[in-house]
């Protein structure tokens, strides 16, 4: 394991005991709670909040993490001498800048990719 994934593994970790120490739990709760003439209708409340959780938290994570990489690439590359058009480009995402990247030369090419590997692992 490379030592910039240990930071996501660790977060991955806590959140799978999280998940796995409270979703049994809450969903037993739950459909103990409910009549027995009503389980179904409890069953798909709680697979319809699993969906939409899951929905949200996929979605935030996402805007997080889009953030983070551009404020992350901006200040790893503050002061590069890169131009302007190519640090615009490299901003709008993690593949814009590795399809760029391979048409710089080697020490512009090593500058972009490190700082896009910097700014991938911000959030994390």
């Amino acid at each position: 394991m490379a030592i910039g994934t240990l930071p996501f593994a660790a977060v991955m970790a806590v959140m799978a005991a999280g998940i796995a120490l409270v979703q049994g739990p809450a969903t037993d709760a739950l459909m103990t709670a409910v009549p027995v003439s009503e389980e179904g209708m409890g069953s798909a409340v709680i697979g319809t909040i699993r969906e939409l959780s899951g929905t949200l938290g996929v979605g935030i994570m996402g805007s997080l993490q889009a953030g983070a990489y551009t404020t992350g690439l901006t200040d790893a590359l503050r002061g590069s001498h890169l131009p302007q058009d190519i640090l615009g480009a490299s901003k709008e995402s993690v593949m814009a800048a590795e399809s760029i990247s391979g048409s710089l030369p080697g020490t512009l090419r090593r500058l972009l990719d490190d700082s896009v590997a910097s700014a991938t692992m911000t959030l994390t």
